[in-house]
């Protein structure tokens, strides 16, 4: 699937019933090149509602899950975000998309970071977990990034 900003594709190593990736057409290294402004976070969301609508169709009524993985655990070098389509498949490594790990960020962790100060609408956007609820806020102060 592709969109005026943005391609959908199969995960080559996929982990879920359904793995897919989606990447913005505009090359963005990774996460650590987006800020906090009404067009990244613009961004990000288009990303995420249009994965939530292709892994609706695809699988209805499964569990979903949105996320990136953080620089430097990323392997690709252009920004993409994985959508998962669940259950895990067996022997996949599900090690790689856990809140728990220092390497993955759930979609609304991101979306809050780069939501606008002050912007309520944007910050609610993100309320609802994709991938458990992480608590985790991004980046860290004094690293960079959206803050």
């Amino acid at each position: 699937m592709q969109t005026e900003r943005l391609v959908v594709f199969r995960d080559r190593s996929p982990a879920a019933t359904a793995h897919l990736q989606i990447v913005p057409r505009k090359h963005i290294d990774n996460l650590n090149d987006l800020r906090r402004s009404p067009e990244d976070h613009a961004l990000v969301l288009e990303m995420l509602e249009t994965w939530r609508e292709v892994l609706q169709r695809m699988h209805p009524g499964a569990k979903l899950r949105f996320g990136f993985h953080r620089p430097p655990f990323n392997s690709v070098l252009h920004l993409h975000m994985h959508g998962k389509a669940l259950p895990y498949l067996d022997g996949a490594p599900t090690w790689k998309y856990h809140t728990w790990t220092p390497w993955w960020l759930p979609v609304e962790v991101v979306l809050k970071s780069l939501a606008p100060a002050g912007d309520a609408e944007a910050s609610a956007a993100a309320a609802v977990p994709s991938d458990g609820g992480s608590q985790r806020s991004w980046p860290p102060d004094g690293e960079g990034g959206a803050v």
